[in-house]
């Protein structure tokens, strides 16, 4: 019988077993049961990607399908996360067995068995409330239609699916088989989180149980009645039990430091995804006409990713308490009755002590009770729900800016490797209606790069500086027409004090904006410049397959050989430069591809939001012109990058005509 079959841990490896990444289970066993988690995930988020793309027009359909699609795209990646981590995962599990046979009896073992009976007990609860939800969000509709036909009434009840799939698909025909299907999928959505959040309550728990083993251990130490301050080592009881709690507090340390290791890009998405999802949640109860069902299945979600965020940041805390713990435990001992040498160890391990174990998220937030508190009133903005819908299109904005970042840093080598081929082209030609070719798609570039950020920069900047009328005028603190503080574009009074530190943040928000709209211009125009010399590229191809004497006449080279061989060589000319433009739009296809994918959801989104608060009846013509300009702005962005691709469809396919 494996170790992790006894009472303590046999939940977690079922719940891990579930989803097939099990450590220890068999390599066949934990492929099927993946394959089949992951494949009811992905089905799931193609129909609500499906559902959400043919109706991206309807604000409704936004609103229904983003907040589980967001969630399930999130449960893919603590899924993928785990497959990448399964490695850690089993190291993590061999030290929590080898601890187990290290300390088979005594206090130190009852401390174990307190602490992994504790985990169990979590994982019990964690389990129950998740798998509550899942049967909250998945048999309303199920259950309210049942209890309509056998209600005696003429009333009829059209149940909702969990989401917007009516204007893809006929319902009426696959609604069981969708339900089904949907049913099954939410079940492994919701396994997933049981299972590696069980598994991190496992492993928090169990470090938990060494700081309290190493706590028992320090109020053990104590010297003899009368002090000998350099008493022989091999007598120093004190000494050696000190470097025994030193050797435990590395193999904590460690092991914190795996742990948090293993969950940090996981726990980072977490933060962003929940905040997002339970914004969209809470702006759908109150937008969004909703029937009894449906309430029911997105409070049940919300209180999901609620509970989800909340255990995992009250097990986290729980590992910086206990790891605080170790400063208190030191100072009260009985060093001052112990060597030298053995006080000298205490003032080291207490200068160790004072920097808290922590789990990170992503090396940039500590995950713990004041971080669940902070999401909480982010997502909440104090109950400010108009105030939500005025943050998310600039926030959106910021991640589509963020995106463009990080594509371009993760492709610069393609980049440099695109622009030397422009280099070379510039240099290579070999007739001058080449050169003019490549001249005129460079002046249009130019052109159009000038255009572009004149319009962004214009569009852009009207959003912010608008804000700040108000402030020029005269008028202060507040505004007529938004509680936003007078001056600022977005809500920023919630967590600061605005009155002493007004001005930095103003400044710190014109900044932003100002870098905003530089990283939109620089990259799209940076898009353009590619574009047009792939365009150019194909022109040239073009003009010399049309042109054929002319360009030979041209061609010091050609004008040379025999008649015949002047056509075969401008024919393999032609054909060397098609398969060089070909590989030139392929590296700039394989470079944009994935951003432009989620740049174009993103925009439509914050267009979206942006066109509901510029509609809005309770908005005034300075706010309506605000909002008109960012839709601008935002238009022109998606436009450039639309007209820029049928740019290349263009020009390609002029090459096949002029044959």
């Amino acid at each position: 019988m494996s170790f992790f079959d006894n009472r303590y841990y046999y939940l977690n490896k079922r719940f891990m077993i579930i989803i097939g990444q099990w450590p220890f289970q068999s390599r066949l066993e934990g492929n099927m049961l993946f394959a089949a988690a992951f494949l009811f995930i992905l089905s799931l988020i193609a129909f609500e990607t499906w559902g959400l793309v043919a109706g991206i027009m309807d604000l409704n359909i936004i609103m229904e399908n983003a907040s589980p699609l967001l969630v399930d795209c999130f449960m893919m990646l603590k899924l993928m996360n785990c497959v990448l981590t399964n490695n850690k995962i089993k190291e993590l599990l061999k030290d929590v067995e080898e601890t187990w046979k290290i300390k088979p009896t005594g206090p130190e073992k009852e401390i174990l068995q307190h602490h992994a009976e504790k985990s169990k007990i979590f994982a019990i609860r964690y389990a129950i409330g998740l798998y509550a939800m899942w049967l909250f969000y998945t048999t309303p509709p199920i259950i309210v239609s049942g209890i309509y036909t056998l209600l005696p009434t003429n009333e009829t009840y059209s149940a909702r699916f969990l989401y917007r799939l009516e204007h893809v698909l006929d319902m009426d025909k696959y609604y069981n088989l969708l339900m089904l299907h949907g049913f099954i999928s939410v079940f492994y959505i919701v396994s997933v989180p049981i299972a590696v959040d069980s598994l991190f309550t496992l492993c928090i728990q169990h470090v938990c149980a060494l700081f309290r083993c190493m706590k028992y251990n320090m109020e053990q130490i104590r010297g003899p009645e009368f002090t000998l301050l350099n008493p022989d080592i091999a007598d120093d009881k004190a000494y050696h039990s000190i470097i025994s709690c030193i050797k435990l507090y590395k193999r904590i340390v460690k092991f914190s430091d795996l742990l948090s290791s293993t969950y940090a890009t996981s726990f980072l998405i977490m933060l962003g995804n929940v905040v997002i999802c339970l914004s969209f949640g809470t702006a759908e109860l109150v937008m969004v006409d909703n029937q009894f069902d449906e309430i029911i299945r997105i409070l049940a979600a919300n209180v999901a990713q609620l509970l989800h965020i909340y255990y995992l940041s009250l097990t986290s805390q729980r590992l910086i308490d206990y790891s605080n713990e170790l400063q208190n435990v030191i100072y009260s001992c009985y060093w001052y009755t112990i060597s030298l040498r053995s006080r000298h160890l205490l003032r080291f391990t207490l200068m160790r002590a004072t920097k808290p174990c922590q789990i990170k998220a992503g090396n940039i937030f500590v995950m713990s009770l004041e971080t669940f508190g902070g999401v909480l009133a982010l997502v909440t903005l104090r109950g400010d729900f108009d105030a939500i819908i005025e943050c998310m299109p600039p926030l959106i904005i910021d991640f589509v800016c963020i995106t463009k970042l990080v594509n371009l840093t993760c492709n610069i080598k393609k980049i440099k490797i695109l622009l030397i081929h422009i280099q070379r082209d510039w240099r290579s030609w070999t007739i001058k209606s080449e050169f003019e070719i490549l001249h005129k798609f460079a002046e249009s570039g130019r052109t159009i790069t000038i255009a572009y950020a004149g319009g962004m920069y214009a569009f852009g900047s009207l959003f912010p500086f608008l804000a700040i009328i108000p402030k020029i005028i005269g008028k202060n603190v507040t505004s007529e027409y938004s509680t936003r503080p007078v001056g600022f574009p977005y809500h920023v009074e919630y967590y600061v004090d605005l009155e002493k530190y007004y001005y930095p943040i103003l400044i710190h928000n014109y900044l932003a904006t100002a870098i905003r709209l530089t990283t939109l211009v620089a990259t799209d125009t940076l898009v353009t410049i590619l574009v047009q010399h792939c365009c150019a590229l194909f022109s040239v191809v073009r003009y010399r397959l049309e042109f054929i004497r002319k360009s030979i006449e041209q061609d010091k080279e050609l004008a040379l050989l025999k008649e015949d061989d002047k056509f075969y060589k401008n024919f393999t000319y032609c054909i060397q430069k098609h398969k060089d433009v070909l590989r030139f739009a392929r590296g700039l296809d394989a470079i944009y591809t994935k951003a432009f994918f989620f740049e174009v959801g993103l925009i439509i989104l914050a267009m979206s939001m942006s066109a509901l608060q510029a509609t809005s009846r309770t908005i005034n013509p300075h706010l309506a012109i605000r909002h008109a300009s960012y839709i601008t702005a935002q238009l022109l962005h998606l436009y450039i990058v639309c007209w820029l691709g049928q740019q290349i469809i263009d020009h390609s396919d002029r090459v096949y005509t002029s044959t």
